[in-house]
């Protein structure tokens, strides 16, 4: 009996939406969705595990409260991350021994984004703040960490289709504009 690894790539377009999970308090999950788009290129080592690169864009949203002040922010956000995805059962895409399979996902990646920051709005909530007395305004890059699931179904020789759920840890606390807005000078 003799076996081989059947190694194939993928290249597909992603289209979904983003929601906020951080600071702000008050806001109700899921309420507001952003759409976003993106595309990937997946190489299969075998029919259980493959790497993908995929590039998403879109933008995020967001009101609720901080410190019983309002707070709204919403901002474009591209992201390119290196993900590993490793299918529950066998899947070859176009093979009809193996239409089907749920998978979990993981990776790195970094994200890019616009962020401003006004020491006066922040003082309104926190009079002894150490963010100075001048707006920033810049570009921030920062590590992502992917992590989600998903369920891919062959619907052709060439094709399938997909479902999946993914969340990223940002490393950075600038996505919200208000990176660390309770923090103050010791006096």
């Amino acid at each position: 009996h003799s076996g081989f690894a059947q190694k194939t790539a993928d290249i597909g377009i992603w289209g979904g939406t983003s929601n906020y999970f951080g600071d702000l308090h008050g806001n109700v999950p899921f309420q507001s969705f952003n759409a976003n788009y993106g595309a990937y290129f997946r190489y299969n080592f075998n029919a259980r595990i493959g790497l993908r690169t995929m590039f998403l864009t879109g933008s995020f949203a967001e009101s609720g409260e901080i410190e019983g002040m309002p707070w709204t922010f919403e901002k474009n956000v591209q992201d390119l991350s290196l993900q590993i995805e490793v299918n529950y059962l066998k899947y070859i895409l176009g093979e009809k021994k193996t239409p089907f399979s749920s998978y979990v996902i993981a990776g790195i990646g970094v994200a890019y984004f616009p962020y401003d920051m006004d020491p006066l709005v922040i003082a309104q909530f926190n009079a002894n703040h150490n963010k100075g007395d001048k707006i920033i305004s810049g570009s921030e890059i920062a590590t992502t960490i992917p992590f989600g699931m998903g369920f891919k179904y062959t619907i052709g020789n060439r094709l399938g289709v997909g479902i999946e759920y993914q969340m990223r840890r940002i490393f950075n606390d600038r996505l919200d504009d208000l990176e660390d807005p309770l923090a103050f000078f010791d006096a």
